[in-house]
């Protein structure tokens, strides 16, 4: 190996790679699974960056906020005034979006199921900016945000769980406080102690039914980053997306629209490491691994036909 490759490959060393923070609470997408289609909106990306910030989708158990990109219409705004998009503790998705292009954006029939799988067909035929298809052939769209239900359950966070009858935080505790310490109902008048409760355990309701009411109205926010993330375009009319994911299966790690040493440097750099959402795990088997050098060099020296 070269002097000057050894010193390429310590100077990625020292480049730290992004990563958003996040949790089963306060969830991202996976940028390595963060794609969905369109019927008008083409190829979206719940993932993309702004530069070296991540500014896709931000879920919690109330709302999801954020971007979505497509190339043919730009940002998708998952949190413009007067609208906006909604979740809720069983993972059912509601609201809307907006493009500045196509108008409002229904996410009315889309959900997160307990793998954190963005799953279903949003919006109607006849919206103008048309359906968002989770469950298409190569759509993959993966949070690490979980329905309530499919958590462990947290007792004293406020927040009744599955396997909780009740959990008022701070305010747990023997009786007279209603809610006991391990989050069942204390009967008080019944034992006279109260220190534990049998209770009944209340899951969260499932929402089966999406809100279906129509786009608010007013002025709206088309404010975006100021950045807009661009890639090469035009493979088989499809784009770089659609090159980077189904032609070169990710071997292309620096996405510059060509497999060379630069890729083989990030591969090097990220080697053997585990963390999920490394772009250098090219499989997407959670290791940087011989897998992934086999599948960079069988993509070796590949160029996006532009």
């Amino acid at each position: 190996m070269s002097k000057k490759l050894v010193a390429l490959l310590l100077l990625f060393a020292l480049i730290p790679f992004s990563a958003a923070r996040s949790s089963i609470f306060n969830g991202t997408i996976d940028q390595n699974n963060s794609y969905a289609w369109g019927s008008k909106l083409g190829w979206l990306n719940f993932a993309p960056q702004n530069g070296a910030s991540y500014v896709g989708l931000n879920i919690t158990d109330t709302a999801v906020s954020g971007y979505a990109w497509s190339r043919q219409y730009g940002w998708l705004n998952f949190a413009p005034d007067n609208g906006g998009v909604t979740n809720n503790c069983a993972g059912a998705l509601g609201g809307y979006a907006w493009s500045s292009h196509l108008g409002w954006v229904s996410l009315a029939g889309a959900g997160i199921d307990a793998n954190g799988n963005l799953i279903g067909l949003a919006g109607s035929a006849s919206d103008v900016a048309g359906q968002i298809n989770f469950n298409c052939t190569h759509c993959a769209v993966k949070t690490d945000w979980r329905p309530c239900a499919a958590r462990p359950a947290v007792c004293g966070n406020g927040v009744i769980e599955s396997g909780e009858a009740c959990d008022n935080g701070v305010n747990n505790g023997a009786c007279p406080k209603t809610c006991s310490s391990n989050c069942q109902t204390n009967l008080c008048g019944a034992t006279g102690a109260g220190g534990g409760g049998i209770g009944v355990p209340n899951p969260p309701p499932v929402n089966t039914n999406p809100p279906t009411s129509t786009p608010p109205t007013g002025p709206v926010a088309t404010s975006t980053p100021s950045i807009a993330t661009t890639t090469p375009t035009n493979v088989g009319g499809l784009g770089y997306d659609y090159w980077y994911v189904y032609v070169v299966n990710r071997a292309d790690i620096v996405r510059d629209g060509k497999i060379d040493v630069l890729d083989f440097n990030a591969l090097m750099v990220n080697w053997g490491k585990k963390n999920k959402g490394n772009r250098a795990d090219t499989n997407l088997d959670g290791r940087v691994d011989i897998f992934d050098f086999n599948n960079l060099m069988i993509n070796w020296g590949k160029i996006e036909n532009k």
